[in-house]
């Protein structure tokens, strides 16, 4: 089952669609970085310089928000693509060169159905570690508040788009090719 996970990943990257995903995740964490100053005052507050604005703000509200904006994207826009990019993978594997050579390994066919699935998972995990896990140390480190809740409301997140990863991997048990998932 690991050879599929495995096969799932480089199919992923050789479609583009992890990579496309992968480099929209750095990018939008680099113009975050260069947006975003911080300052430590000498009575010890963080404040943030947001780039184009004269005036300072203090950490604790600023990553609030930054927190809030990228949970709202992460859960809406960034699952929406995750499963327009990942439809495709779910599907793949019941084509006729495919199946012929993913089943003439001795693998039963809920191990294939599983490693398409999980490695379909990790495509998504991966970007949204980029997304929202680098930002929220990078910020915890120079601002010294903790993204804890924050996590925490991403791995549900994880739990909604594993959810949803399953729902159309069933409904691409059934139906040939991508489409009839991304529209349930």
């Amino acid at each position: 089952m690991l050879a599929v996970i495995k096969h799932t990943l480089i199919e992923s990257i050789h479609k583009r669609m992890a990579f496309a995903l992968m480099v929209i995740s750095v990018l939008i964490f680099a113009f975050m970085m260069y947006f975003f100053r911080f300052q430590t005052q000498p009575d010890g507050r963080v404040l943030v310089l947001v780039h184009g604005a004269r005036n300072l703000q203090p950490a604790e509200g600023f990553m609030r928000e930054i927190f809030q904006s990228s949970l709202m994207t992460t859960a809406g826009l960034w699952t929406i693509l995750g499963i327009f990019a990942l439809a495709p993978l779910l599907s793949s594997y019941l084509e006729n060169g495919m199946a012929g050579l993913l089943f003439t390994k001795a693998l039963a066919r809920w191990q294939v159905f599983l490693g398409r699935v999980g490695g379909a998972f990790i495509v998504f995990l991966a970007t949204v570690a980029l997304l929202d896990g680098i930002p929220g140390f990078y910020f915890w480190m120079h601002t010294g508040i903790s993204p804890r809740n924050f996590f925490i409301a991403i791995c549900m997140v994880m739990v909604s788009f594993a959810s949803l990863v399953a729902i159309v991997a069933l409904v691409a048990l059934q139906r040939n090719g991508p489409a009839p998932g991304i529209i349930l």
